[in-house]
């Protein structure tokens, strides 16, 4: 493996959605050289040996464009379907000194320069970012967590994301690979809707470094099979439901832990129906107990 470069990125990318997004995402870095310097890490499923082929080809054909690094492999079959896993195996294909989770489909982020100076310079184990979603057309339809209208968060960010791990997207964030060593991505339990959000809930409760900036970093794509759905119907709440019951063991604050509880029980009766009720559970918590960011 190769020496590590100091301000250099892995990218984790998980394969889930073919070929043709990955070429949309490499032609997107191929237009600016601040990509040379980071690493795709890319994981296919053990069944996608034509779909790795194809891309193979394809990279190979278009070689005159300057791609970034790429190292590509497939995870082992029991991977399949599980993203933590999938993720937890990226990590073995590179070892730049930080990681950013990106998703296939999605744009490529920013806010890499800026957190790298913060954390060579302070002891952060990742600092988290807006996310904006957007349709496949390209609309906004939600920037989040809340702004105000001069694009400062109302609310103290990391404060949110302590309460619950949705508040800022677990992928909006450069971690630091030394703290991902100490808390693995994947805890053996395969879960239904938000399995980096039962990381990142491991992630903290065991200590970790937090800190947040108000600058948009992820842009999701809106599709039919991601969480960005505006409505969550009923099989979709109860399986948000059980994920939560699955992470509630790591959450060391009782307090903490009855709040996601509350949310547990509403969303099995109906009370939540979207990822915005939830947000805005955190932000009337956060509003009650003073958590302004002008206090900050």
């Amino acid at each position: 493996m190769e020496q590590q470069n100091l301000y250099s990125v892995d990218l984790i990318i998980p394969t889930r959605r073919g070929v043709e997004a990955l070429k949309v995402l490499f032609k997107e870095a191929a237009k600016s050289s601040e990509w040379l310097k980071h690493t795709f890490c890319l994981v296919f499923d053990s069944t996608a040996q034509a779909e790795a082929e194809a891309f193979r080809s394809w990279l190979s054909e278009n070689d005159h464009l300057p791609f970034p690094k790429v190292r590509a492999s497939f995870a082992p079959p029991q991977a399949t379907g599980n993203l933590n896993m999938l993720r937890q195996f990226g990590l073995t294909l590179s070892n730049n000194p930080f990681v950013y989770f990106q998703d296939d489909d999605d744009p490529l982020p920013s806010g890499f320069d800026t957190r790298i100076r913060i954390m060579r310079r302070e002891p952060y184990d990742v600092i988290f970012g807006v996310t904006e979603t957007r349709t496949a057309r390209g609309q906004m339809i939600e920037r989040f967590p809340t702004l105000d209208g001069n694009g400062r968060p109302l609310y103290d960010l990391v404060e949110g994301v302590k309460l619950f791990p949705t508040y800022v997207h677990p992928c909006a964030a450069l971690y630091r690979r030394e703290a991902l060593g100490k808390v693995k991505i994947d805890d053996g339990h395969n879960y239904n809707l938000c399995g980096i959000g039962a990381f990142l809930t491991r992630f903290i409760n065991n200590g970790a470094m937090v800190q947040a900036l108000p600058d948009v970093m992820r842009i999701g794509q809106q599709n039919r099979d991601n969480m960005s759905e505006p409505i969550l119907d009923q099989k979709q709440r109860l399986l948000l439901a059980e994920d939560i019951s699955s992470w509630q063991k790591y959450i060391t604050d009782p307090v903490v832990r009855q709040f996601q509880e509350d949310i547990r029980q509403d969303l099995i009766n109906g009370e939540i129906i979207t990822f915005r009720d939830i947000t805005a559970r955190v932000e009337n918590r956060l509003e009650e107990d003073g958590f302004f960011l002008d206090d900050l």
